[in-house]
């Protein structure tokens, strides 16, 4: 194995992975206090009829509700791919050296990800709130439109990857870079679709859902083209951690996110190397080298020379 080994529990990364979660947690208290007070609008899950305060059950089946949704997530991604493969014989996986591959998760990677399954379910809270709140964000079926749909989910996607590429850059700043996202990078080879794809810090994780809502807070759209965002968002950045050489023409392409993790210094974008083109931080694909296997040759002198007792 080549990967780099899992941080201690005192670690600064750990700390500050600590630190992210209360300072959220506090601000997720402080939100809700302010959405309690004010009268202007109601959260969609208090009680309109009586103006109850939300009911924990109520919460629990929200939370519950995208935790699964993130479980078929994982599990839609790993079975088609398998699928493509068992199907499509002459389909080839990417290549995959098998020794920078991340084998077992350790303690401090399946922590990062329960933290980060934790952050999602806030943030499509939150998400959702936002987008009832929204006026430019449309609800009915009378409003469907080019723009606040099929145009407005192009722009989501460029305008996302504009904010997560710089973003990106910046964690691969040195001085950043060993505090946040060298986490992620101890995966030189990804395999594991979602799960490979939330294994990062939390800060990061944090940031990078958030940019989401703030792409929806400035493109006018119909609430449907949220949700189709998400969606495919999640498809894309989970493909973008398997073997599978997936390529939209102009867009996307898997192998991009591959070359990232061998080449860390190259192609941030999560779906589109636009903004890597115009930055100049765009790599060509080449595919890894593999560990040679020995010849007939070799194998045949190693063992002439074993010892027979």
């Amino acid at each position: 194995m080549v990967v780099a080994p899992p941080s201690k529990a005192l670690d600064a990364p750990n700390l500050l992975a600590a630190a992210t979660m209360a300072g959220f947690l506090y601000v997720v208290r402080l939100v809700s206090e302010i959405e309690r007070q004010q009268t202007a609008w109601s959260p969609f899950w208090r009680d309109t009829a009586d103006g109850r305060e939300p009911m924990l059950r109520r919460m629990i089946i929200f939370g519950s509700l995208i935790a699964l949704g993130m479980e078929a997530l994982q599990h839609i991604v790993e079975q088609g791919v398998n699928f493509h493969f068992r199907r499509k014989k002459e389909s080839v996986p990417l290549p995959h050296n098998p020794n920078q591959h991340l084998d077992e998760l350790a303690t401090i990677d399946k922590i990062f990800i329960g933290c980060n399954k934790l952050l999602t379910v806030f943030f499509v809270y939150h998400l959702t709130q936002a987008s009832l709140l929204f006026p430019h964000v449309k609800w009915g079926l009378d409003e469907f439109t080019f723009m606040n749909t099929g145009g407005a989910l192009i722009l989501f996607f460029f305008i996302y990857d504009f904010g997560y590429a710089t973003f990106h850059w910046i964690l691969h700043w040195p001085s950043l870079y060993r505090l946040v996202h060298m986490h992620h990078h101890r995966q030189i080879s990804p395999t594991r679709g979602n799960y490979d794809a939330i294994n990062v810090h939390p800060f990061e994780f944090l940031v990078g859902e958030y940019n989401h809502l703030f792409v929806v807070w400035l493109v006018p759209c119909h609430a449907a083209t949220i949700l189709s965002f998400l969606i495919f968002g999640g498809v894309l950045a989970s493909l973008n951690h398997t073997r599978l050489d997936l390529q939209i023409p102009g867009f996307y392409d898997v192998r991009n996110h591959d070359v990232h993790h061998r080449w860390p210094r190259s192609n941030y974008g999560q779906y589109t190397m636009f903004w890597d083109r115009v930055f100049g931080w765009y790599r060509d694909y080449a595919p890894p080298h593999l560990p040679k296997k020995p010849s007939s040759n070799q194998l045949s002198a190693e063992s002439s020379k074993a010892k027979v007792p």
